[in-house]
C-alpha cells in the first residue's frame, strides 16, 4: 500500500481497501482455525470438550439438535461444528466492541462514518436487523 497524505474526500476509498484487507485476512485465518479443528470427536470428548452433561448430549444427539453423523452405532461429532452449534446457541452473543477491544461508542461512530460515506446501510430493526455493504470503490 502506497503513503501519501489522506484527504477527506480520500476516506472512502482507504476504508473500502482497509475493509478488503482484513476481510482477506479474516479470511484466511478463518480457514486456517477450520482445517485446525475439523477433527472427529467421540460423544465422550464431545462432553467434555462442551462441559454438557454426557445424558443431555445424548438427547440432543438423539433428536438432532446437535450436528453429528452416525455411521454405524456411534455417533462421529466434529469440534468445528460443534463451535458453530454453540456460538449459533448463545444467549448473549459477544458484542462487537469486546472483539475488536474498542468502546461502543467508538464502533456507533465508525458505523455513523460508513453509513455517510455510503458503504454501510442497516437493514431491518435494531435488535434483529443486518448491516450490509453497499458501496465498495477502489
Amino acid at each position: 500500500m502506497e503513503y501519501k497524505e489522506l484527504t477527506f474526500n480520500d476516506l472512502p476509498q482507504v476504508v473500502a481497501q482497509l475493509r478488503d484487507e482484513v476481510m482477506g485476512m479474516r479470511t484466511l485465518l478463518i480457514k486456517q482455525q477450520e482445517e485446525n479443528r475439523h477433527k472427529p470427536m467421540t460423544v465422550e470428548e464431545a462432553a467434555d470438550y462442551t462441559r454438557i452433561p454426557l445424558g443431555t448430549l445424548y438427547m440432543k444427539l438423539g433428536d438432532g439438535t446437535i450436528p453429528a453423523t452416525k455411521p454405524g452405532k456411534r455417533y462421529v461429532l466434529y469440534q468445528d461444528e460443534l463451535d458453530k452449534w454453540l456460538e449459533a446457541n448463545r444467549k448473549n452473543p459477544i458484542q462487537m466492541s469486546e472483539i475488536l477491544s474498542v468502546s461502543q461508542r467508538t464502533i456507533e461512530r465508525d458505523l455513523s462514518a460508513l453509513q455517510k460515506f455510503g458503504v454501510l446501510k442497516r437493514e431491518g430493526k435494531d435488535n434483529d436487523g443486518k448491516w450490509v455493504i453497499i458501496s465498495v470503490s477502489h
